[in-house]
Parts: C-alpha cells; structure tokens; sequence
C-alpha cells in the first residue's frame, strides 16, 4: 500500500519532468502518452516552507499511510492501514480528538472508507455491507447531521460541484460501473468505465479519486491510464507507458 503511493508521487515527479509528452487523439479525445524511459528527471525548486509535528497521544498512533485534509482551521487525517477513525489537529499540531470512530453505539459508524471535507462538516464513505453511505459529521460538536444512502458500493470518493464521485472497483456484481456520479439526494446520475469483470478477484479497496481544486482525477490499479472527471464526461487524460512493466493487456480475462 505505502508503495502504491510512493509510486503516485514519482508518477506526478516524472510529469512534471517530462517537458513535451507525446499527445495522441483517442476515441476523439486527447491524450499526453507518457513513455517512462524517455523522461528525463530534473530538480524542481520545490522547499519546505512549514513543518507541523502532529501530537502522539494513546488514542491516536498512526501509520504513515495517512490521508490528510486542511481547512483554514483544522487538519484531520485519517489512517488508510488502521481506518477506525478521522482525526483532528489545529494548525499547531495539537490533537483535537476524533471527529468519528467506527464501532457500533450512537455517533459510531460502521467502516469508513474514505472521507473528505465540505461547507457541511466532515463527510465519509461508510461500508453497510450490500450498499454504501455517506455520513456527515458537523465539526463543531463532532454530531453526525446527516447520512445517504447510495445504490451502490464504493471504496473512494470525491465531492465536487454538488457531485460525488464514487469508485466501486472491477468486480461486477458490486456495481455496473466502476465509477459513478451521484447528486446530493443519492441518485446516481451516470456511470463511467463499464464494470464487466466477473471473476473472483477480491475488490481493490485503495484511495483511486483525488481531488485537486475544481478537478478529480481517477487512477486505478491494472489501468496506465489517468482520467480526468468533469461535471459532463470523463476524460483520458495521460496514457503511461512503462515499457516491460506494463500489466498484460488480458489481465483481467486471464482465468
């Protein structure tokens, strides 16, 4: 898992060293085909400005696989190894408790998945076992405030414009499609990457969505490609190309 992302970060290295990618026209849409052995690292001016130690207490050790989210206020960082709770900091370090935890009294949820953060509080992806929810928690007295249920199964998501985006993984009977775009009340507007896997492959539960600004972007374990999601479509937005390395085209036919 911690691999997976350090992989991520030289992807997004390699990106920025990589001066003029070759771009390709597919399926009408543009795409900047990477080849990993063409690319040429080079230093980027980039510098620590800041450090924050976060503060260790008995209810909060955590791994070093963490996702972390700032607000002007706060930093609340969830552990994708242990994934029992979200954790609170002000910009200081010091530890403000947790904002939920999984379990099964009040105020408890039962798995989180992934979380984010809103105008509305502290939003997670909860597994309910056939189907999925998210559940809002207020930051100010740490309440949940509200909970929808979604029609299908999702491991990652992303709020953007109104909008969730939501990853159910390759297996079929989870979810008709890999990713779909649900509008505030649950309804699933439309579903992008046609989920036809049917074989026996545990699902892949891993962070896939990634919210940048107005953007998301999708990656995905067995898939060279980077998608960008739109209010309107999703898009193909880097193709990466590594050589020997790259997963056999029939992986996911091979019995």
């Amino acid at each position: 898992m911690i691999n997976r992302h350090y992989s991520i970060f030289v992807i997004i290295i390699f990106l920025a060293a990589c001066e003029k990618p070759v771009t390709y026209t597919i399926e009408g849409e543009e795409s900047q085909h990477i080849l990993f052995q063409d690319l040429e690292i080079i230093a980027l001016p980039y510098k620590i400005d800041k450090i924050v130690p976060l503060e260790t207490t008995g209810n909060n050790f955590l791994s070093d696989n963490l996702k972390v989210k700032l607000t002007p206020d706060f930093i609340f960082v969830f552990d994708e190894e242990i994934r029992d709770a979200v954790h609170q900091f002000d910009h200081s370090g010091q530890y403000l408790g947790e904002i939920i935890s999984t379990g099964d009294g009040p105020g408890k949820v039962s798995r989180i998945y992934d979380f984010t953060v809103s105008e509305k509080g502290v939003e997670l992806l909860v597994g309910r076992g056939s189907y999925s929810e998210v559940v809002v928690v207020a930051i100010a007295d740490k309440k949940i405030i509200e909970t929808l249920q979604l029609d299908v199964i999702g491991f990652s998501f992303e709020k953007n414009n109104d909008y969730y985006y939501v990853y159910s993984s390759y297996n079929y009977p989870l979810a008709e499609y890999r990713v779909s775009k649900i509008d505030l009340e649950g309804n699933t507007i439309v579903g992008f990457l046609k989920n036809d896997y049917s074989g026996k492959m545990v699902p892949m539960i891993e962070r896939n969505l990634y919210g940048m600004d107005e953007t998301v972007f999708l990656v995905e374990s067995f898939n060279n490609r980077i998608y960008e999601l739109t209010d309107e479509q999703l898009t193909c937005k880097f193709i990466l190309d590594f050589g020997s390395y790259n997963f056999p085209t029939d992986l996911l036919d091979r019995k």
